[in-house]
Order: structure tokens, then sequence, then C-alpha cells
């Protein structure tokens, strides 16, 4: 089989063989277009006729590849600006009243590096709120946050961060732009060589530490769970049994690729025997609730968190037999 391809602007014609697939594919093409090039043709009038395109007038091209790349763009230009432009309407936070206490402000991902949502809660019922994370930094998470605490008539005394990550932490800056720094507290598990700044902003909380709203209604228990990050924490309402777990645990659908990750389980951490020295601290709570920073609620907690133990090990006895099929390339430093 042979084609010629019309070069278009300097009326030369390249002459190839071509096989069954690309046969096919210029058939394909061709319907395509075809198609598209009806869809566009006005309801009323002559037909198209087969001498040239309805679109840009182009006399009949020699080749049908020529047809599809000279005529098709034409008529694309034509098209595009008889239509108006499409416009997607821009995802904001929201705000969803979880219980009688608590309620989730949902942050849409925020920058190069911000993937998925990331929730943050608001926790209290008397005239002030606790506020564990900030946010992936988005816009509208500022607003949303003012508007729904005027709508509670109640201020914010407390920010609790989970841990440093960007899209826990990045929401911080603007609401010390909308709020005085000294009506409100900043706390966080330290973390090793790396809170520096800010320092005269930032309580820095422990192991067993209780964050109270200003009546006392609210009492948050600290939870040390280094191995996501060293200065990752979870909070626990134990009046509820509910636990904010930050990126502990996550309720998530697996990615794609990795059938050995459960919903609850998360891949990521600094050290993985820190980690699983965190899941036995937060078994030893049996919570009812789960409040994960991603995800739904987890409802099935202990199941959770057994998952999530099953997934590391699982994880790390694969490394070990990659390194034990592979002895020469192991190098140790």
């Amino acid at each position: 089989m042979r084609r010629e391809v019309d070069s278009g602007h300097v009326g030369r014609h390249v002459t190839g063989h071509v096989g069954k697939s690309d046969a096919l594919w210029l058939h394909l093409q061709r319907r395509c277009f075809a198609r598209r090039l009806r869809q566009r043709a006005p309801r009323e009038g002559p037909p198209v006729p087969p001498s040239g395109c309805a679109g840009c007038r182009r006399p009949t091209c020699v080749s049908a590849a020529a047809r599809v790349s000279a005529c098709a763009s034409a008529c694309l230009r034509v098209s595009a600006a008889a239509r108006p432009p499409l416009t997607l309407p821009a995802k904001a936070p929201a705000v969803t009243s979880l219980t009688r206490s608590v309620a989730r402000i949902t942050s849409p991902p925020a920058g190069p590096y911000s993937t998925q949502d990331c929730h943050a809660y608001l926790i209290g019922t008397g005239p002030d709120r606790i506020l564990i994370d900030t946010g992936t930094g988005h816009t509208d998470f500022i607003d949303t946050l003012v508007l729904h605490l005027r709508a509670q008539n109640a201020k914010l005394s407390t920010v609790l961060l989970t841990h440093s990550h960007g899209n826990h932490a990045s929401g911080l800056i603007r609401i010390f732009q909308r709020y005085n720094h000294t009506t409100f507290t900043v706390s966080k598990v330290k973390s090793p060589g790396s809170d520096k700044a800010g320092l005269d902003k930032i309580k820095f909380i422990k192991d067993g530490d209780i964050v109270s709203t200003l009546d006392g209604s609210v009492r948050l228990r600290t939870v040390h769970t280094p191995g996501h990050a060293a200065d990752h924490a979870c909070f626990w309402l134990d009046s509820d049994g509910i636990l904010f777990s930050g990126d502990a645990i996550l309720s998530r659908p697996p990615l794609p690729g990795t059938p050995l990750q459960p919903p609850s389980a998360h891949a990521i951490f600094e050290s993985l025997p820190d980690y699983l020295a965190s899941l036995t601290k937060l078994e030893r709570l049996v919570p009812s609730l789960i409040f994960p920073a991603h995800g739904d609620i987890v409802v099935a907690t202990l199941d959770s968190l057994q998952q999530a133990r099953l997934a590391q090990l699982r994880l790390s006895q694969s490394i070990v037999d990659i390194i034990a099929c592979h002895p020469a390339r192991v190098v140790s430093t």
C-alpha cells in the first residue's frame, strides 16, 4: 500500500509505504474528523460539497492525511472563535458538620506539590474553637474559616498542627495575616533541628499534654506519633472517643498499581520502627472513630490500624526480598 501526503504550504509530495496499522489509523482519523465537521456544519443550508470543506473552504486536499491536517485545523479555529470560552467552577473549601462539637473544613489541592484534598478540623461548642491543621494554602481557606466562626459566634483560640508538612501547615500564613497572633496560640510537637523559624509564635507541646478550649468544654490529649514525620502528632478527644490522626492513618482508595496498600495504610514514612511503635500506641486508645487528614471517616478503627501495620510489614519484607535477590548491587555505607 502507498500513500501520498501533501506537505501543504510548499506544495511538495512525500510518497512512502505504509502498513495495515497506518491504513487503519488514516481510516479512523478520516471518520473522526468527518463526524466533527458534520457536527459543526449549520443545520440549515446545502450539504457540504465533496470539492471542499465547509469550515475552511479549502479545495479538496490531495489525500486523506492532508485533508485531516489542513481542513480540520482551520475548522477548529473557525468554530472556536464562534463558541464562548469554557469556564469551570473553581473548587472551594467546604465545611461539614461531623458531630455536635466537630466541624471539618476540606481544602482542595493548592501548589505544585499538593495533589489531594486535606482536612482541617474545628473543635468546640462554646465561645472559642480549636483548629487542627490549616489546610493546603488554598486562597479561600481563610475566608471559609472566618465565615464559619462568625456564623457560630465563636473565635479562634488555638491552632494545633499534626506536623509541619506543607499541605497541613501552609494555611497558617494567611491566618497570621488575618488575625493578630497574640489572640490565639499555635502549638505543635517540636521537630529536631527544623523548627527554628517563628519560635516566638509557636508553643511546643509534648506527648500527653492537654489542650483545651477556654471554657474547658473540650480537652484534647497530644499523642506523639513519629514515623510519617519526626514531629507528627495525633490528638485524642477522649470524651467522644475520636482520634484526629493526621497522616498516621488515612482513608483513601489504594493507588493504582499498589495492591498491597489497603485503604487506610500510609506507605510514606521517615522511620518504619517509629511508625510501627506509633500504631501500637494508637491501638491502645481503642478509638470509636478516626478523623484522618485525607479521606473519609474511619469507622472500623482497629481493623484499619491493623491493616496499616500489615501493609508496612509487607512493604519492608518486599524490600528485603529485592535485596536478597540482588546482593551484588547492595552498597553498604
